[in-house]
């Protein structure tokens, strides 16, 4: 090979890019990729830059006197090929990765290579034309008229990439925008120095850099693996499901482990997670045509072809009714399956995502094998997040609504106080009932917020209409459970009735038990006694109340839950006046809710009841009608 070592090039960078080229590729195809586009995209684009170095170096290398025409158009051919290739590699690898849906569009592959096909033809017709360049035995390379113009062309497909980076910047995380930005400029650096240091041929050194950035930063298979199954993680699952919805669907199903969290408090994490690593190995040995993904907490993802699907959830299925033994250790679990119905069109991967999730949470009811995800499930979801985008605007602009439902003296039916109750409105004006909202709010963290909101508004109505001319001697209003989490919770609601200039005795406060349960509930309830303020315990007997906790929090009333009133009714017997009688000698007010009929008022009047609260004397009314009917 001594005409290698007579070439006029500089080839020391070869000796480090190849080898590094090589590398990435086998261990690339020694490790588990992700079945999707990018992956086999990537894969191309390594395979083309190690052509074009392998190419460039036979090129230079006959590039001598002497060498027959023959062998230098074909090699020089060959890389010149392979280098506007790699420069399209790195397009389609980008718009792959993008997840750009209409870049596979045959028009418009067609239009975005038209340049490299042009320069292509110009390039295989050279021994006849001339046109790319020229060779003789005294010159054995020599430009031609449109030699130029692959470099230009080979800077479109780096800008343009570019562009696409720039233009899809808020769809992408920091760390992907940030890689692919350094790709680029790696590569117009060394289109630089290709062009201006034109016996070294650098240019393939710098393209391996890019694709070890890449490598490193993007499509390094270890980031998408699970370490306790080494099935495919949540971010790999985002990837494939992306790239499903350009143009494809989706087929699997996904599977819970019941009790998966109690059974690691029982016997422990390492106990329990020891057998995640069974049940991955038996998914990839056993049904070797599905991708398995590991979610976390006990939840598995399996992507299959539509006619694999039943034949693998049938396969787990009998696997788990039989133990896992791992040494001398065993263990059981139970699953539940959550299918997703090949009607559901594809929505975005955050109502996928969650749609998973509320099937997973579903699935671990104690009586539940299955769950199916379909059209009319996905519009439940569709629901949730529309009435989570109103809660979010009621919040930012202040415009939840107040209720006042009275709270009348028993025996006397005269107003006594009343319970705020906050409602949300639908675009179309419509109310949006507590039912909805409140678990939307508990769910993302804004209830918090919006209990300030409610008692905010309350001391602004007590400060404005002053109802204790009308009778009133105070308001109810609602603490949840995550507010008595919050240690400024006190101090925050002095900051808003010292603003109104409202006493502490006007507002009372309504807890649940589930709220004071746990030491932080507890030390905040007793904060809020010591500050003056009256607690109330709402929803009496649809718990696990009872006297020995009731002691431990400093409440002044009991709300009898309106199911169990209803119940008594329905059903009487002695419990209901025992317990009321009971609650009145501990020294307790007691307000029975869901009152509806006069015979219900008198019957719990003469129990021993305080107050009385139901459809019988008003509905919740908005903050005017309540003013227009107990107003004076």
């Amino acid at each position: 090979m001594d005409w290698l070592f007579q070439s006029r090039y500089n080839l020391d960078f070869f000796l480090a890019a190849i080898p590094l080229q090589l590398i990435m590729i086998v261990y690339y195809l020694g490790r588990r990729h992700l079945p999707i586009s990018e992956s086999r995209s990537f894969l191309y684009l390594m395979v083309l830059n190690l052509s074009t170095l392998v190419t460039d170096i036979m090129a230079c290398g006959v590039t001598v006197k002497g060498t027959p025409a023959t062998v230098l158009y074909f090699w020089n051919i060959l890389y010149f090929a392979c280098f506007l290739l790699t420069a399209s590699g790195f397009l389609l690898y980008t718009a792959d990765a993008l997840h750009i849906p209409h870049f596979a569009g045959r028009w418009t592959r067609a239009v975005v290579f038209l340049p490299v096909w042009v320069m292509l033809l110009f390039l295989f017709t050279t021994p006849w034309t001339g046109f790319f360049f020229a060779s003789s035995p005294e010159v054995p390379f020599k430009d031609g008229p449109v030699y130029g113009g692959v470099y230009y062309c080979y800077g479109f497909y780096i800008l343009l990439p570019n562009l696409l980076v720039l233009l899809k910047w808020r769809e992408n995380g920091l760390r992907r925008n940030f890689s692919f930005l350094v790709c680029g400029a790696l590569l117009l650096i060394g289109l630089f120095l290709r062009t201006e240091f034109r016996y070294m041929p650098i240019m393939g050194y710098f393209v391996t850099l890019a694709v070890l950035v890449a490598y490193f930063t993007l499509r390094n298979p270890d980031f998408y693996v699970d370490d306790e199954t080494n099935l495919l993680n949540g971010l790999a699952l985002h990837l494939v499901y992306t790239d499903r919805t350009r143009g494809r669907r989706l087929h699997g199903f996904g599977f819970v482990i019941k009790g998966f969290e109690q059974s690691r408090i029982l016997y422990g994490e390492a106990f329990i997670d020891s057998f995640l690593l069974e049940i991955g190995k038996y998914i990839r040995r056993e049904l070797p045509f599905c991708c398995g993904f590991y979610l976390r907490s006990g939840r598995f993802f399996l992507v299959t072809p539509l006619e694999k699907t039943e034949e693998a959830a049938d396969t787990l299925r009998q696997r788990f009714r039989a133990s896992w033994t791992q040494g001398t250790r065993t263990a059981f679990f139970d699953i539940a399956c959550v299918y997703v119905d090949q009607e559901v069109l594809f929505p975005p991967w955050e109502e996928f995502r969650q749609a998973l999730a509320d099937g997973f949470q579903k699935a671990r009811g104690v009586a539940v094998k299955e769950i199916t995800v379909n059209q009319g499930y996905m519009e439940q979801l569709h629901r949730k997040f529309h009435v989570r985008r109103l809660l979010a605007e009621a919040l930012a602009n202040n415009s939840a609504e107040i209720f006042l439902q009275p709270l009348m003296e028993a025996g006397t039916y005269r107003i006594l106080g009343a319970e705020a109750l906050v409602r949300l409105k639908d675009r179309d004006g419509s109310l949006v009932l507590p039912d909805e909202f409140i678990p939307a709010a508990e769910g993302n963290g804004s209830i918090s917020l919006l209990g300030l909101e409610v008692f905010g508004k309350v001391c602004r109505f007590i400060q404005e209409k002053k109802p204790q001319r009308w009778g009133m001697k105070w308001i109810q209003v609602n603490l949840s459970p995550m507010q008595c989490l919050d240690r400024h919770l006190p101090d925050k609601l002095d900051a808003l009735r010292k603003a109104h200039e409202v006493p502490v005795s006007a507002v009372r406060l309504e807890i649940t038990e589930q709220a004071a349960m746990g030491n932080s509930g507890y030390q905040r309830v007793n904060e809020l006694v010591e500050r003056g303020y009256t607690l109330v315990l709402d929803d009496y007997g649809s718990g696990y109340s009872n006297r020995q906790r009731m002691n431990r929090i400093s409440v002044a009333g009991i709300k009898l839950d309106g199911h169990l009133v209803g119940s008594h009714f329905d059903h009487p017997d002695s419990y209901i006046p025992n317990l009321i009688k009971g609650m009145r000698q501990s020294g307790y007010e007691v307000t029975a809710e869901g009152v509806e009929t006069k015979e219900m008022a008198d019957s719990l009047s003469a129990m021993g009841c305080t107050s009385l609260q139901g459809f019988y004397f008003a509905p919740p009314l908005t903050l005017s009608q309540f003013e227009k009917m107990y107003g004076t």
